[in-house]
């Protein structure tokens, strides 16, 4: 018996529209298939920068690592990280550095010259390792031959790089005992090995000596804001004696931070500390940093003033320096400073990261640059001993204009 040809005619569309339905599934099965290997659109710009041209580089690479990478993949955050160290790893600029988050640290604290108590040695955090900015003398650091400029690449078997100080410092303290073995990279671009024998070193504070009734002299360590307290007593008390020459000692002084360099200068002087460059400037003009009097009545200084100097005054410190030369007559004697002609700004980013980035440049009131040179001091001495016998033979010199 024949089948209804009408029910063979409907079962026949039926079965038309099922495979159409099944097509049409497939179709969009492998469709959203390709847009899951299609690259994911880059992170847009930032609104107020312009682009680089081949900014969606990065989503092109990090959605084949996404969907590609056979091993673990790494952490969003573990990414983002990577990317801003290679971004500062661009730049031609050996003071940059990126800081992950750590407990305790800020902005403030974490680029002030630190010192490292187990070996003695002032140290700034760089993308390479802590860059040395002065040594304490006789300590282990400066028994051990390490110099300012010097950066440590690393301790032991483990990298120093991209640590900021509290990290340095728990590095240092997990090593072994005995010896800290050093990898120190020069300024010259040598790299040499260098055993430390740990101690506890002290940070150094303000100290005043009368070697003479008519000669006092100030050692000046550091500068940080809790100096002026005690610099403002000693300062008070030698007023009231009046010394005809105050010698002030900047040796191995890693400076600190600008608002005190600013009060220390006022202790001493009136008008520029230093003249502040732009990016494209090269000479002439610039923004002038004033010092900052300090309050009450001003001070009688010296007839004489006589700053020692050697490469271990660093950053703020041979600022200073050249602005009591520039603008307060003072003679310098010593040996030629650190050179660190740049200035750094340090942003916190929304994760507590830090992200430090030199954004200016420096010079004396007068002009003088000291970026990579340092200042020249007017009387060029080598040993320790003889830059003071120095210092305290110009106080017997005529005081001449300018100094």
């Amino acid at each position: 018996m024949s089948a209804d040809p009408e029910r063979s005619r409907r079962r026949e569309a039926v079965g038309l529209i099922a495979w159409s339905l099944a097509l049409v599934a497939m179709a969009w099965v492998l469709g959203a298939l390709n847009g899951l290997r299609a690259p994911a659109p880059a992170p847009p710009a930032p609104a107020d920068v312009a682009a680089p041209a081949n900014w969606p580089l990065f989503g092109e690479a990090w959605t084949y690592i996404d969907q590609e990478f056979y091993g673990q993949h790494p952490a969003p955050e573990t990414v983002a990280q990577g990317a801003v160290e290679g971004l500062v790893a661009a730049l031609d600029d050996p003071y940059a550095v990126y800081l992950p988050a750590e407990a305790g640290q800020s902005a403030e604290s974490a680029f002030l010259p630190h010192l490292l108590k187990s070996i003695g040695a002032w140290i700034t955090p760089t993308r390479a390792g802590p860059l040395v900015l002065a040594v304490v003398p006789r300590s282990p650091a400066a028994a051990a031959g390490i110099l300012p400029g010097d950066t440590l690449l690393g301790v032991g078997e483990t990298p120093l790089a991209g640590l900021g100080p509290r990290r340095i410092e728990q590095t240092l303290d997990e090593e072994d005992p005995g010896p800290l073995r050093f990898v120190a990279l020069a300024r010259d671009g040598t790299t040499r090995a260098v055993p430390v024998r740990r101690s506890v070193v002290q940070e150094p504070g303000l100290a005043v000596r009368r070697p003479r009734p008519d000669i006092a002299v100030l050692r000046l360590p550091h500068l940080r804001p809790a100096v002026l307290a005690e610099l403002d007593k000693i300062l008070g008390d030698l007023a009231a004696d009046r010394p005809s020459t105050l010698i002030l000692d900047l040796r191995d002084s890693p400076g600190g931070d600008l608002d005190t360099l600013a009060a220390v200068a006022g202790r001493f002087l009136t008008g520029p500390v230093w003249i502040e460059s732009g990016p494209a400037e090269s000479t002439g003009g610039g923004i002038p940093h004033p010092a900052v009097p300090a309050g009450g009545e001003a001070m009688q200084l010296p007839v004489r003033l006589v700053v020692l100097v050697n490469e271990g005054t660093a950053d703020t410190a041979e600022m200073l320096a050249g602005a009591l030369h520039d603008g307060a007559g003072a003679v310098l004697v010593g040996q030629p400073t650190f050179g660190k002609g740049t200035v750094q700004s340090t942003r916190a980013l929304t994760d507590a990261s830090l992200l430090r980035l030199t954004t200016a440049r420096w010079r004396t009131p007068r002009g003088t640059d000291v970026d990579g040179v340092g200042l020249t001091p007017d009387r060029k001495v080598p040993g320790a001993d003889d830059q003071m016998a120095t210092a305290m033979s110009v106080a017997a010199e005529p005081v001449t204009a300018g100094g």
